[in-house]
């Protein structure tokens, strides 16, 4: 971050790209567009922080890990193994929520 208050106004201005009018519409416009651009990456970066801890290998062994147990517990209706799947999926998520 540049320290402004002890530039010069002219060296302010030209760091800026303004002037002692203001900015043009034109300039606005640009300007405006940017920083609209920058809140939209900003709002799906949380998703994508979320999604990117997915990308593991070792969470995605988990989840493998997980959906046999659970198919394991379908198939023999065991209640333990099924149990066991959960559990793995909840630690996954809990794992990516405290990533983000």
């Amino acid at each position: 971050m540049d320290n402004f208050h002890s530039k010069s106004i002219n060296q302010a201005l030209i760091d800026t790209n303004s002037s002692k009018d203001g900015l043009s519409s034109v300039q606005a416009s640009e300007r405006k567009v940017v920083n609209n651009q920058d809140e939209h990456i900003k709002r799906n970066s949380i998703a994508f922080k979320f999604i990117e801890q997915f990308a593991d290998l070792m969470i995605i062994i988990l989840l493998i890990a997980a959906a046999v147990s659970i198919a394991i517990g379908i198939i023999n209706r065991t209640a333990g193994e099924i149990a066991d799947g959960c559990i793995i999926l909840a630690i996954v998520i809990m794992n990516a929520v405290f990533g983000v």
